[in-house]
């Protein structure tokens, strides 16, 4: 099934794809079909890898993902998200020791 989809371009514009299209050969819908089609694809999945991270990160909530993503966060990712929050965890208790240590000699 496909959709029209129509688009107000500039003159230059048109004509700069036209050339294009000329060049290789193909129609300019033909051109156009397919450099949307990657550029979305290109795009959809920069920002998959975006919210991955923020879930990851747990800068937003597994609840959250799923809504904008579409599914549910992975395994690897729930564990990267585990060792991420260890890590921290542990680099914080860290710093207070020392900073105890500094303060009162221990």
């Amino acid at each position: 099934m496909t959709v029209q989809m129509n688009m107000r371009l500039s003159e230059k514009l048109i004509s700069d794809i036209d050339f294009v299209a000329q060049i290789l050969g193909v129609t300019r819908s033909e051109w156009l079909k397919v450099k949307f089609a990657e550029f979305v694809k290109e795009q959809k999945e920069i920002l998959l890898e975006e919210l991955e991270m923020k879930f990851v990160r747990e800068q937003i909530t597994e609840t959250e993902f799923k809504k904008k993503a579409g599914y549910a966060p992975t395994k690897a990712m729930m564990y990267a998200q585990k060792q991420i929050k260890q890590a921290a965890q542990n680099y914080l208790s860290d710093m207070t020791n020392k900073a105890l240590k500094r303060k009162y000699g221990y």
